[in-house]
């Protein structure tokens, strides 16, 4: 098991666009990639596809909208959006700019840009969501796109917990990253503190049970297997 806190400080403000890997191939990964980035206001990302990868990112704070040659719909914080592999799409920031943070499964060709829509390509489109910030009566993890039609490889799942709430990460037969978005907490017996933003990724067989130390701490797990 690994952490890294401190996200943000990777990629400050400098007004222009700031991009760090969080883990990948370099750091032992063998299913995900994730990458934080700040992206300044009104910075457009055009359309591009991740050919053979799943994607998804999440708005940690800022406004703006995702596109693709069929589909445009405004993203706030904390909103989540589901690429299906080989979906064009695109990013455009708003007046207040977004630092997200994206993941990706399996491993490989990040980015092609591209000027239209490849033939052939997935025919489901994009798929945006808000994260529900109601929490649970009993804490559990909930997928973060139901609806979300054909995927595969990346199971992206959330909870919200109120202080001294807690729950079991479990990576039962896949690669786990579990980001702290938004509060703190503690793994298992430790009095260490994790607060947001931070990852901490578990090997195939670990598992932690993580203790809030803050109400309303929200959770991304975000599952990856070869299969």
């Amino acid at each position: 098991m690994k952490i890294l806190n401190s996200l943000q400080d990777r990629v400050p403000e400098t007004g222009s666009l700031q991009r760090a890997e969080v883990f990948g191939p370099d750091s032992g990964a063998s299913h995900i990639s994730a990458v934080i980035a700040r992206v300044p206001p009104h910075h457009k990302f055009p359309l591009h596809i991740h050919p053979r990868s799943e994607d998804c990112f999440f708005v940690l704070s800022g406004t703006g909208e995702t596109f693709s040659p069929s589909q445009c719909f405004p993203i706030s914080e904390v909103a989540g959006v589901w690429i299906p592999p080989g979906v064009p799409h695109g990013l455009e920031a708003g007046a207040s700019g977004i630092l997200e943070i994206g993941f990706q499964s399996p491993l490989g060709p990040t980015v092609e840009f591209i000027d239209l829509p490849a033939p052939g390509n997935c025919p489901y489109g994009i798929t945006g969501t808000a994260i529900s910030l109601q929490p649970a009566t009993t804490p559990q993890w909930r997928s973060v796109f139901p609806d979300r039609p054909g995927w595969q490889y990346l199971d992206p799942q959330y909870c919200l917990l109120e202080t001294s709430q807690q729950i079991r990460a479990v990576a039962d037969g896949c690669e786990l990253l579990v980001a702290v978005v938004r509060g703190a907490i503690r793994l298992g017996e430790s009095v260490a503190r994790v607060s947001a933003i931070a990852v901490i990724q578990f090997s195939t067989g670990e598992s932690e049970v993580l203790h809030a130390l803050e109400s309303g701490t929200l959770l991304l797990g975000i599952r990856a297997s070869a299969t």
